[in-house]
């Protein structure tokens, strides 16, 4: 499961720690210090506060203010969770549905794919781009999280086109371990039964 709470009503739950840090005139505190009082992971509190544009690792002393400031923002105009899917099968059709459920607020803009015979074709009620064209996508729609679904083979590959292209946060599907850059948020999730994982190795 992403969360256990949508990032709105989790972002409601930073505000007044926050509010009280800089009313006690607290100039900076680590992400691990709020997901230890809110009872959070701290990867996700990392997470969130990589959407609102604040990004660094958990150990990262962060400005109290500019945390606050950019959290203000976010709850006023809302979180653009822009996603797109590297892998356009049916990994990635099993990723759209679960993305769909456990996280509300996340918008699926485009899926990408390196066949040819699925370029401009529906998937999953997105379109299916050239997998070269991501990076210019990736910055005319403010894209920040990419689901690699691609087959085993194509992973690392797949990985490195999205920190090239941009991407600030990769959701990892597959069951291939990433060797990624400090800056990359990583997430790795498994939805796969024991069955579609042994079609899945053996493509």
């Amino acid at each position: 499961m992403i969360s256990n709470q949508n990032i709105s009503e989790r972002l409601k739950r930073y505000h007044p720690l926050l509010k009280k840090y800089v009313d006690n005139q607290r100039e900076e505190v680590k992400l691990d210090e709020i997901a230890r009082l809110l009872e959070l992971n701290s990867s996700i509190v990392r997470r969130d506060f990589m959407f609102i544009g604040m990004t660094g690792k958990p150990e990262t002393e962060f400005s109290v203010k500019e945390l606050l400031t950019h959290l203000n923002v976010a709850l006023e105009n809302g979180v653009d969770l822009n996603i797109c899917i590297i892998g356009a099968g049916p990994l990635g059709a099993a990723a759209v549905t679960f993305i769909t459920e456990e996280e509300p607020d996340a918008k699926i803009i485009a899926a990408f794919d390196s066949d040819s015979r699925k370029h401009n074709k529906v998937f999953r009620d997105v379109t299916c781009f050239p997998i070269r064209s991501l990076e210019k996508f990736v910055k005319e729609k403010q894209i920040i999280v990419a689901a690699i679904t691609v087959p085993k083979d194509e992973v690392n590959q797949a990985a490195h086109l999205a920190v090239k292209a941009g991407i600030q946060s990769i959701w990892n599907f597959t069951p291939v371990s990433l060797d990624l850059p400090d800056f990359i948020y990583l997430e790795e999730f498994s939805i796969t039964s024991n069955l579609e994982m042994i079609e899945y190795l053996s493509q």
